[in-house]
């Protein structure tokens, strides 16, 4: 997926994801909304995914459960392992700095697309493009 928006239309194309309309309350009608679907999804299930259209007080839709079981992660994150994710992911976060002079003057092993340690939208971008 290169988005989130992606992923909630591939959802919603599997009918995996349950939309509601009407306007809630994110402290209280959210969460159990969503933890009912979970329950009634069953045991071994994967509950759908819910995408709120108006929370009380925010501009922006909410999403919950997406990432709700391995298959909805290896579509999303296009892996076949969980343990590919990790890697991904302890690539991203790397905290390591170049140790001296000489080191900074060395190419990222990302080959240019390394994101900068303070640009989070540059992090995103890169990790999704893998």
């Amino acid at each position: 997926m290169r988005s989130l928006g992606d992923l909630i239309e591939v959802l919603q194309e599997q009918g995996r994801l349950a939309r509601v309309e009407a306007e809630v309350s994110a402290e209280f009608e959210v969460t159990e909304i969503a933890r009912r679907m979970i329950r009634e999804s069953g045991r071994g299930n994967a509950a759908p995914a819910v995408l709120f259209g108006s929370v009380r007080g925010s501009a922006v839709p909410l999403a919950v459960n997406l990432l709700a079981d391995e298959k909805r992660i290896h579509a999303a994150f296009r892996v076949k392992t969980l343990d590919e994710v990790t890697a991904r992911l302890e690539r991203l976060l790397d905290p390591r700095e170049p140790e001296g002079w000489f080191d900074r003057l060395k190419p990222s092993p990302h080959a240019g697309a390394h994101p900068t340690k303070h640009n989070f939208q540059q992090r995103i971008s890169w990790f999704s493009q893998r």
